[in-house]
């Protein structure tokens, strides 16, 4: 069986392993995949990543990410948060959050 060089580093050897794949700090499974022996880079064939799919899609993780809009509210601006995204996070109205800015463009809610 011919070694595959791995095609980021190209400097490791591809070998077949069990990877840990995580989707919103959730573990979704372990599934077998190529990792570098040099720079532990990790990729899917198409059939595992239909796997993974199929897998979020049962554990109802499909589709969280969206957009939404600032809106107005009185002086203040409010984002909305889709039903979704609400029972992922378990949250209520009424439910106290911190919000602060991570960089120019990230905005971080901790529940």
């Amino acid at each position: 069986m011919k070694k595959e060089i791995c095609p980021e580093c190209e400097k490791g050897i591809l070998q077949i392993k069990k990877i840990p794949y995580y989707l919103y700090g959730e573990k979704i499974g372990d599934f077998a995949g190529e990792v570098c022996t040099k720079c532990n880079a990790e990729s899917f064939n198409e059939g595992q990543e239909e796997q993974i799919e199929k897998t979020v899609k049962e554990l109802w993780l499909w589709g969280l990410e969206t957009e939404t809009k600032i809106r107005q509210t009185g002086s203040s601006m409010s984002i909305t948060l889709p039903k979704k995204i609400m029972q992922f996070l378990d949250v209520h109205k009424g439910k106290e959050v911190v919000i602060m800015p991570v960089d120019k463009h990230t905005l971080k809610v901790k529940i």
